[in-house]
């Protein structure tokens, strides 16, 4: 899951060039809020995923950190987006903010990928595709979405791993 939020926010930044050519800038936000809707599911998930000690810090400090590690994602993203809204109102990206629009992403990403380095860290399951079992099983989830928003940002390697387990594990919800 993590390697398809991390493949969608580099496609963010490669379409930033297409902006005005045959893409606007809605494309892009509607994509980041799909990102966003995805990273919520993912980070909560991963926030109250089992959390293994490690000798001499407690678990409540790592809790703490990670919820720290998530909201800088957050930020970064509504900095991101607060800032399309206010200098992106007509669709058009000139240099200076189009270079500016790439770096509120390019932040994102960076937070993001510190976030996941975080989770990987401390997760006890070592293994993501064990669990994104957990994610999926959440009756609040949509799972239809959810794999296929998965299996449109995969990169091919993990695409493949990806819908081996949901052809296996969830034969009739996909």
């Amino acid at each position: 899951m993590s390697d398809a939020l991390d493949s969608n926010l580099a496609n963010c930044l490669n379409e930033t060039h297409r902006v005005g050519v045959d893409h606007s800038i809605k494309s892009i936000e509607t994509q980041l809020q799909s990102w966003a809707a995805i990273y919520m599911n993912f980070s909560d998930i991963e926030s109250h995923h089992w959390i293994q000690e490690i000798q001499g810090v407690n678990k409540s400090d790592i809790s703490n950190l990670l919820e720290k590690s998530k909201y800088f994602v957050i930020e970064a993203l509504q900095e991101t987006f607060d800032f399309i809204n206010a200098e992106i109102s007509h669709g058009v990206l000139i240099p200076r903010v189009k270079n500016y629009l790439d770096s509120r992403i390019i932040d994102t990403r960076v937070k993001f990928l510190d976030f996941v380095d975080f989770v990987e860290t401390f997760r006890f399951c070592k293994e993501e595709i064990n669990c994104l079992n957990n994610i999926l099983t959440d009756p609040t989830i949509d799972v239809n979405w959810i794999s296929n928003w998965l299996l449109e940002n995969s990169t091919i390697m993990y695409k493949k791993q990806l819908q081996n387990f949901l052809e296996t594990e969830f034969p009739r919800r996909v």
